[in-house]
């Protein structure tokens, strides 16, 4: 169990870092005297990063979805 959750807290945070990233990469590289502009590509960027995080919540607010070992153990202590 803590192992899944270690594995769901570094998909959120990835995701985090992701679009933090975005938002700073003009700022960082100092592109366009301190203000930032989204293109295309950053808005792509930005979508697939919340993408991750949302991801990331799903698996932690699930985590047992799709495991073979609670249907079979709910079903076998029903009767």
């Amino acid at each position: 169990m803590l192992k899944c959750l270690t594995t769901n807290m570094c998909i959120i945070l990835a995701g985090i870092a992701a679009n933090n990233y975005v938002y700073l990469h003009d700022l960082l590289w100092n592109t366009n005297e301190g203000w930032i502009f989204l293109g295309p590509k950053s808005y792509a960027g930005i979508v697939i990063s919340v993408l991750v995080i949302l991801y990331g919540l799903k698996r932690m607010a699930c985590p047992g979805t799709g495991s073979s070992e609670e249907s079979s153990g709910e079903e076998s202590s029903g009767g």
